[in-house]
């Protein structure tokens, strides 16, 4: 075990280090620079390999085909690794001249167009988190060769409760949300570009090498992070590039839309790939993860989660016949929790080799009845395999997204419906909106969930005690609706929680009430009492009579309104508290307006009753209800 030294170039800087062990897993390397005495055998620890050598590494890397910095694994039953060309130390130990640095959490298109040949980008002190806009490109290199990128966090400002129909394919807010963590291009002579730890989140792509030669590029990632993408955790697509050779060992992509895509634009579902290229998987973990994707992206199978609709996913492989023909996975869990609401077909796997490779299943029906298994992969329903993967996994990991800042302020939350205070309808909608101070910031911030709660009173009571039901608890939904009850009113209010565990006050009661019907009212004679469907609840006390008086005992103080019928032919009411005429209304409207809410003089009395009059003779009055 070698720990990183602080070059002088380094000095005085406080960065991410890294621990790396370095080990050799084919013994025919040509071992120039290496004193035979300096090898000596593992001791076979756990999350060592089955059979191994320890070399200590001197300056950069003079092998010919050079070894593979491997950070231990537990949990893991690793059998090979594919060696890769560079070991991070090697790559930062490259002179000074050949290591480009960038620093500080920055905003902007960062990397160059120009052609970068034998070179590092040290970006362990680099983050991309404060945009103003999204990054089309946070990371992006124009023509490299021999170039290897170690480190990085990007961490998209895509707003999180956008659904995939609102960031990517309408373009919310004027704003093109849709953009790629690291994009790497090579040049048509490249042999290799290798990426060590670097960290992609809430993008729409984490990373997107291109090629030029699917015979001779070679991308490496290596031990790379992905949490919570949009899309694609891995693009190899794009019109004027070729798919070619890819390597992902020791990684965990947790939370893709799609985990991988090989195929030039618009063109997927093979079974098999025909280009001169391979793709190869190792020691690694992948969820393809739920997310909102949109009415119009949901053609196959959406659920609702957590109060929240249209979630689904995409794929495991967007694959072509353009992609790889050679296919190897080895070593890997990966996680599926529903059929693609795309396709059933697009549950595919491509034709390749599969070994020791676990699918965690937690859709309720068989996997088998979307699409078959190669051999090689076992599926499984349970989702401690994964869990306890993914743990071992972040127990072993030198590259863990750095805390951009800590998190003490708590969101804020409002209500945003109701909006009326009185709700006509049976069924009344609730929502609310909540925001957090750090966004955009790091993956701590953000509001992860909120609380809402009701309290009600009926039209002659006080409120009671509040009332949270089970599922508005820690829900991630912004709306939520109830039946109301006629003559009860309904206050509502929420707080929020962060992903940081800071949780707000609750917010100011948003109240409405479902008026009493007409036949709460007691009549005099001269009232008739019908039935339509046109009318509140489906009922309606109707007049001519000049004089006649509905009644409604035990009105508390405050807001009133009457529901009544506006027509052009319609009389008047007066409206009478306590004995005494403090209103007269007029029904006459131009247009026959039914369930209409006519506001009336606030009560001030803590209790009395109310009478309405018609106050005109031989014209219709049509009394609906009475909001309290």
């Amino acid at each position: 075990m070698t720990q990183e030294t602080e070059s002088p170039r380094h000095a005085g800087r406080a960065h991410k280090s890294y621990e790396f062990f370095t080990r050799v897993f084919y013994v025919n390397l040509n071992l120039s620079g290496v004193d035979v005495d300096d090898i000596h055998e593992s001791d076979g620890q756990p999350g060592s390999f089955r059979h191994s050598w320890e070399i200590p590494v001197r300056g950069r890397c003079v092998v010919s085909a050079c070894v593979v910095a491997v950070a231990g694994m537990t949990g893991f039953p690793a059998q090979a690794v594919t060696a890769v060309p560079m070991s991070p130390e090697a790559c930062l130990s490259r002179s000074a001249s050949q290591i480009t640095d960038l620093n500080g959490d920055l905003t902007g298109a960062q990397g160059l167009s120009s052609t970068q040949v034998d070179r590092t980008w040290d970006l362990r002190d680099f983050s991309q988190t404060s945009s103003p806009n999204p990054t089309r490109y946070p990371f992006s290199l124009g023509a490299a060769k021999r170039v290897c990128i170690i480190g990085g966090s990007v961490i998209g400002n895509i707003p999180r409760d956008y659904s995939r129909e609102q960031f990517y394919d309408n373009n919310s807010d004027g704003i093109e949300w849709d953009n790629e963590g690291y994009r790497p291009q090579h040049t048509a002579d490249s042999p290799w570009v290798y990426q060590y730890g670097s960290y992609a989140e809430n993008v729409s792509d984490a990373f997107d090498p291109n090629g030029l030669a699917n015979g001779v590029n070679h991308t490496y990632l290596d031990r790379v992070h992905a949490k919570d993408i949009r899309d694609d955790c891995v693009e190899v697509e794009g019109e004027g590039f070729s798919p070619h050779t890819i390597t992902i060992t020791r990684s965990l992509f947790d939370g893709c839309s799609n985990f991988l895509s090989m195929r030039p634009s618009g063109t997927s579902h093979a079974d098999a790939g025909t280009t001169d290229a391979t793709l190869t998987i190792e020691d690694s973990l992948a969820y393809v993860r739920p997310n909102e994707l949109g009415a119009s992206n949901c053609t196959q199978v959406c659920t609702t989660i957590g109060g929240v609709p249209y979630m689904g996913n995409h794929v495991l492989f967007k694959w072509s016949s353009a992609a790889a023909k050679n296919v190897v996975v080895r070593n890997t869990v990966f996680r599926v929790d529903q059929p693609s609401a795309f396709s059933s077909r697009a549950m595919h796997w491509p034709a390749g080799v599969y070994e020791n490779v676990t699918l965690v299943w937690t859709w309720p029906k068989p996997y088998t009845d979307y699409f078959d298994v190669p051999a090689g992969v076992k599926v499984t329903s349970d989702v401690k395999v994964w869990e306890d993967a993914k743990t071992a996994w972040l127990a072993n990991d030198a590259t863990q997204p750095p805390v951009v800042t800590t998190d003490t302020k708590a969101p804020s939350v409002v209500m945003t419906a109701p909006v009326s205070a009185n709700n006509l309808p049976v069924r009344i909608v609730v929502s609310w909106k909540g925001t957090d101070p750090l966004v955009p910031a790091s993956s701590a911030s953000g509001v992860a969930s909120f609380d809402v709660r009701y309290r009600k009173a009926s039209w002659n009571a006080s409120l009671g005690a509040f009332v949270q039901p089970a599922s508005w608890r820690g829900t991630i939904a912004r709306s939520t609706s109830i039946n109301g009850v006629l003559g009860v009113t309904y206050c509502f209010s929420a707080r929020a929680r962060d992903r940081s565990g800071n949780v707000s006050g609750w917010s100011g009661d948003r109240c409405t009430a479902r008026p009493l019907d007409d036949r709460s009212l007691t009549t005099s004679a001269g009232w008739v009492q019908a039935t339509g469907s046109g009318f509140y609840n489906g009922t309606v006390t109707k007049s001519r009579r000049k004089g006649a008086v509905l009644t409604r005992t035990g009105v508390r103080r405050g807001s009133q309104a009457l529901v009544a019928t506006r027509c052009s032919t319609c009389g008047a009411v007066g409206v009478y508290y306590g004995g005494k005429l403090v209103s007269k209304v007029s029904l006459v409207s131009a247009k026959t307006a039914r369930q209409s809410l006519i506001a009336l003089p606030i009560f001030t009395a803590t209790s009395g009753t109310v009478q309405f009059k018609v106050l005109t003779a031989a014209k219709p009055v049509q009394i609906d209800g009475l909001a309290s």
